[in-house]
Protein backbone atom coordinates (compact mmCIF):
# COMPACT_ATOMS: atom_id res chain seq x y z
CA UNK A 1 0.00 0.00 0.00
CA UNK A 2 0.91 3.57 -0.48
CA UNK A 3 1.71 5.59 2.37
CA UNK A 4 -1.78 7.42 2.61
CA UNK A 5 -3.31 3.48 1.93
CA UNK A 6 -5.06 4.79 -1.17
CA UNK A 7 -3.79 2.48 -3.85
CA UNK A 8 -1.85 -1.11 -3.53
CA UNK A 9 1.07 -2.00 -6.11
CA UNK A 10 3.20 -4.72 -5.96
CA UNK A 11 6.63 -3.33 -5.45
CA UNK A 12 9.70 -4.32 -7.05
CA UNK A 13 12.81 -5.68 -4.99
CA UNK A 14 14.46 -2.96 -3.25
CA UNK A 15 10.92 -0.94 -3.09
CA UNK A 16 10.28 0.07 0.30
CA UNK A 17 7.47 2.61 -0.32
CA UNK A 18 5.23 4.20 -2.58
CA UNK A 19 3.39 7.45 -2.82
CA UNK A 20 0.61 7.84 -5.15
CA UNK A 21 -0.22 11.31 -6.25
CA UNK A 22 -3.77 11.49 -4.46
CA UNK A 23 -4.62 13.88 -1.44
CA UNK A 24 -4.16 12.22 1.93
CA UNK A 25 -7.36 12.91 3.26
CA UNK A 26 -7.55 11.70 6.56
CA UNK A 27 -9.13 13.21 9.36
CA UNK A 28 -6.78 15.78 11.36
CA UNK A 29 -6.90 16.15 15.40
CA UNK A 30 -9.17 18.49 15.13
CA UNK A 31 -11.65 16.21 14.12
CA UNK A 32 -13.30 18.93 11.05
CA UNK A 33 -10.86 18.83 8.85
CA UNK A 34 -9.01 16.44 6.29
CA UNK A 35 -5.53 16.34 5.45
CA UNK A 36 -4.67 18.38 2.20
CA UNK A 37 -1.01 17.38 1.53
CA UNK A 38 -0.28 14.62 -1.28
CA UNK A 39 0.29 10.72 -0.26
CA UNK A 40 2.58 11.00 2.77
CA UNK A 41 4.05 8.91 5.51
CA UNK A 42 3.99 10.06 9.25
CA UNK A 43 1.15 12.38 11.35
CA UNK A 44 -0.28 14.58 9.07
CA UNK A 45 0.08 17.40 10.97
CA UNK A 46 -1.81 19.91 13.12
CA UNK A 47 -5.32 21.76 11.45
CA UNK A 48 -3.87 25.23 9.33
CA UNK A 49 -7.64 26.48 11.30
CA UNK A 50 -5.83 26.54 14.28
CA UNK A 51 -3.87 28.91 16.30
CA UNK A 52 -3.41 32.28 15.69
CA UNK A 53 -5.86 33.61 13.68
CA UNK A 54 -6.35 37.54 11.93
CA UNK A 55 -9.56 39.40 11.09
CA UNK A 56 -10.77 39.65 7.68
CA UNK A 57 -8.59 42.93 7.17
CA UNK A 58 -5.44 41.63 8.91
CA UNK A 59 -4.80 43.74 11.24
CA UNK A 60 -5.74 41.96 14.55
CA UNK A 61 -4.97 38.62 15.97
CA UNK A 62 -6.70 36.42 17.85
CA UNK A 63 -4.76 33.48 19.33
CA UNK A 64 -5.76 30.25 20.07
CA UNK A 65 -9.17 30.25 17.99
CA UNK A 66 -10.90 26.87 17.42
CA UNK A 67 -10.56 26.27 13.78
CA UNK A 68 -14.31 25.97 13.92
CA UNK A 69 -14.32 29.42 14.81
CA UNK A 70 -14.35 32.39 12.39
CA UNK A 71 -12.35 35.42 13.53
CA UNK A 72 -14.17 38.05 14.29
CA UNK A 73 -14.26 41.73 12.23
CA UNK A 74 -12.40 44.10 14.56
CA UNK A 75 -14.11 47.41 13.43
CA UNK A 76 -11.09 49.07 11.82
CA UNK A 77 -11.01 50.61 8.45
CA UNK A 78 -10.24 47.75 6.00
CA UNK A 79 -7.59 49.26 4.33
CA UNK A 80 -6.84 46.45 1.23
CA UNK A 81 -5.85 47.81 -1.89
CA UNK A 82 -8.91 47.42 -4.18
CA UNK A 83 -9.24 46.21 -7.93
CA UNK A 84 -8.66 49.54 -9.27
CA UNK A 85 -4.93 49.62 -7.79
CA UNK A 86 -4.65 52.84 -6.95
CA UNK A 87 -7.14 53.27 -3.75
CA UNK A 88 -8.09 51.33 -0.81
CA UNK A 89 -10.72 49.65 0.67
CA UNK A 90 -12.40 52.86 2.91
CA UNK A 91 -15.33 49.91 4.75
CA UNK A 92 -14.78 48.67 8.19
CA UNK A 93 -13.12 45.49 8.44
CA UNK A 94 -15.57 42.76 6.62
CA UNK A 95 -15.55 39.39 4.95
CA UNK A 96 -15.54 38.96 1.75
CA UNK A 97 -14.18 41.11 -1.26
CA UNK A 98 -14.01 44.75 -1.07
CA UNK A 99 -16.58 47.04 -2.87
CA UNK A 100 -15.83 48.63 -6.14
CA UNK A 101 -14.10 51.55 -6.05
CA UNK A 102 -16.06 55.00 -5.14
CA UNK A 103 -13.10 57.48 -5.45
CA UNK A 104 -13.64 60.65 -7.52
CA UNK A 105 -11.14 61.02 -10.07
CA UNK A 106 -10.02 63.86 -12.74
CA UNK A 107 -10.25 62.72 -15.93
CA UNK A 108 -9.45 64.61 -18.44
CA UNK A 109 -10.58 65.12 -22.34
CA UNK A 110 -7.89 63.90 -25.29
CA UNK A 111 -8.18 67.72 -26.52
CA UNK A 112 -6.46 68.60 -22.75
CA UNK A 113 -9.28 71.72 -22.86
CA UNK A 114 -11.68 69.88 -20.70
CA UNK A 115 -11.81 67.56 -17.26
CA UNK A 116 -14.43 66.13 -15.58
CA UNK A 117 -15.25 64.46 -12.22
CA UNK A 118 -15.86 60.31 -12.78
CA UNK A 119 -15.99 57.59 -10.34
CA UNK A 120 -12.83 55.87 -10.48
CA UNK A 121 -14.39 51.83 -11.32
Amino acid sequence: KCACGAETRHLTCGERRFQCTKVCGKTLACGQHTCELVCHAGPCGGCPFEGVRTCPCGKHTYPELSCLDKPPTCGMTCGKLLPCGQHRCQDRCHTGDCATCRATVTKECRCGKTTKEVLCS
